[in-house]
């Protein structure tokens, strides 16, 4: 009688079950035949595309590996790619990551060292990739972010042949030492923030090789010395800026988005004629202290909102003529500043500057 082809032969397992066998053992990862793992619209919302990665967005690479786009990936209200392992590589393959918009990020990866990404399209997301030290990117068109391109979050990696367009924050926001060469910027809120520049760049076009100016900014709202230096006063990324930070303006960038400006501020700083509406609170660098002298004034390091106490003020003269501006006297070290104790219970402005 003629056997099932679906019946082994005695003692001689079948094609089917050694099917089985292997199918069991590896699993259904999407894997090609040169062992990179691959990825597309299909599998990440139906079935997960690899072990560790269920369906539904963000794509979760939880391994080591190298990894490729094999269609543009839309995750709708969601990241699209979130990685949780060191040491890995995506290839986008030509195709784009494509964003809501807004709240998403189109690569998560702020915590994993040595990424790769390159040859794609990132847009349309918060913000298009978010990674950590060591990484490389490249090869990207990275636009039409609502805050930042590019964001990477530790040093020592390479920024090289991307454009960068549309991005309105941050075209590149790195790390201070990531290098960056080669790429193409336009129409950003800001090209790039912090890195070294290894290589000529094209901004607006016009070549740029230069880290940009460190950026400075004084706050809008108004606070008194206990709130100067609490958290939320300066944006993300800057900080309560002592006096000699900030001393040479013409070696910083101002913030205009950011700050408070006035008639004629263009994208340069407000100037006062007095204390009033653009002096801000200024770290002294000294002991704590509540004497109403300028550099050693800061209600008590900033912990103090009586009448009694005393912080340092500071702002931009507003007469160009030397000596004395409003009757108070322009001390030698404060270049352009005008210096002032203030009582702790006043409400001015807070000098930032970027981390």
């Amino acid at each position: 009688m003629r056997r099932s082809v679906l019946q082994p032969s005695k003692g001689r397992p079948s094609a089917f079950l050694f099917l089985s066998i292997l199918l069991s053992l590896v699993g259904f990862d999407a894997w090609a035949s040169d062992g990179v793992f691959e990825i597309n619209q299909a599998c990440a919302l139906d079935t997960g595309c690899f072990s560790g990665d269920t369906s539904g967005f963000p794509v979760t690479i939880g391994q080591a590996g190298s990894y490729r786009l094999t269609s543009s990936l839309t995750p709708g209200s969601a990241d699209a790619i979130s990685v949780s392992s060191s040491d890995v590589s995506v290839d986008l393959n030509g195709f784009a990551l494509v964003g809501p918009g807004s709240l998403r990020t189109g690569i998560v990866a702020d915590d994993q060292d040595f990424l790769t990404v390159r040859n794609g399209v990132v847009h349309s997301f918060q913000t298009g990739l978010d990674v950590g030290g060591h990484a490389r990117i490249e090869d990207l068109t990275i636009r039409g972010c609502s805050s930042d391109g590019l964001v990477v979050n530790g040093g020592g990696g390479r920024v090289s042949n991307n454009l960068v367009v549309d991005n309105q924050t941050v075209g590149l926001h790195l790390a201070t030492d990531t290098a960056y060469g080669g790429n193409v910027f336009a129409n950003n809120g800001t090209d790039v923030v912090n890195g070294a520049a290894l290589a000529t760049n094209l901004c607006d076009g016009e070549t740029c090789t230069s880290p940009p100016l460190r950026r400075y900014y004084l706050t809008t709202a108004t606070y008194d010395g206990s709130e100067a230096a609490d958290a939320g006063v300066c944006a993300d990324g800057f900080h309560f800026a002592a006096l000699y930070e900030i001393i040479d303006p013409s070696n910083l960038q101002y913030d205009a988005g950011l700050g408070f400006v006035k008639d004629d501020s263009g994208e340069g700083p407000p100037a006062g004629v007095t204390n009033v509406s653009a002096s801000g609170w200024i770290r002294t660098g000294f002991s704590s202290s509540d004497v109403a002298v300028p550099g050693w004034a800061n209600c008590n390091n900033w912990s103090s909102d009586v009448t009694t106490s005393y912080g340092s003020i500071a702002w931009l003269l507003e007469s160009w003529d030397t000596g004395v501006s409003q009757g108070l006297a322009i001390g030698p070290a404060s270049g352009p500043w005008v210096t002032q104790g203030a009582p702790c219970n006043a409400a001015p402005r807070v000098w930032c500057v970027q981390d």
